[in-house]
C-alpha cells in the first residue's frame, strides 16, 4: 500500500480518538469562517480593463498593452513599475 499522506498524524492534533477527530472536531475546523488571503488579493485598488488600458496609454505611452513588450527592457520594466504604483495589477498589464 502507497501512503500519500500520513491521515493519522493530522487527526492527531484534532483529538487522540480519530473518529472523533475526524467526525467532529476536523469538520468543525475546516467549517470555520477565517480571515485568509488568497492569491486574488484584492487591495481595492485595482482598476477594470478599460481604465487600465488608458493609464497603460498615459503613463506607459503605449497605444495599447501589447505594445509595451516591444519596448527595450530596461524601459518596459521602469513603465510596468509605475503602471503597479498606479493601482494595475500586472494581469491588467
Amino acid at each position: 500500500m502507497i501512503v500519500i499522506c500520513n491521515t493519522a498524524f493530522a487527526l492527531a492534533l484534532f483529538s487522540p480518538d480519530s473518529s472523533k477527530a475526524l467526525e467532529e472536531q476536523f469538520k468543525k475546523f475546516n467549517q470555520q469562517e477565517n480571515e485568509d488571503k488568497s492569491l486574488k488579493y484584492d487591495d481595492g485598488a485595482s482598476q477594470n480593463d478599460i481604465e487600465a488600458t488608458k493609464v497603460i496609454q498615459q503613463i506607459g505611452e503605449a497605444k495599447s498593452p501589447k505594445d509595451l513588450q516591444s519596448f527595450e527592457k530596461e524601459k518596459r520594466n521602469e513603465v510596468i513599475k509605475k503602471l503597479k504604483m498606479n493601482g494595475l495589477l500586472i494581469r491588467q498589464i
